[in-house]
């Protein structure tokens, strides 16, 4: 991914923009040194869009069933907190109903 300083990136917007309309390219912006911004195909955001709806549970989800290791090492970590947390405590997504609207389970 290229990145240009905000002086270069004014001065080659127009060229900037055709790498990225017409190869798909991205280009990462800098002002000082820090990241500021990024000029990006439509699709990209089309694509974050999109996404930005779902529930972050259904990405978890969705790793799981990819990697089931990954959920042992969750639950392990779930017990563990669990564990340090006072009685009266509880996570969210604990309580009445919670094993029906449960994804996992």
């Amino acid at each position: 991914m290229k990145s240009v300083g905000v002086a270069e990136a004014k001065a080659r917007l127009s060229e900037l923009l055709g790498q990225v309309i017409h190869r798909g390219e991205r280009v990462l912006i800098r002002r000082r040194g820090k990241l500021v911004a990024a000029l990006v195909p439509v699709r990209d955001v089309e694509r974050m869009d999109a996404h930005e709806g779902r529930d972050w549970l259904d990405s978890i989800v969705g790793l799981c069933a990819d990697s089931p290791g990954f959920c042992d090492v969750l639950d392990q970590i779930v017990a563990e907190r669990q564990a340090e947390m006072p009685r009266e405590t509880g996570f969210a997504w604990e309580g009445e109903g919670a094993e029906e609207t449960s994804p996992r389970r």
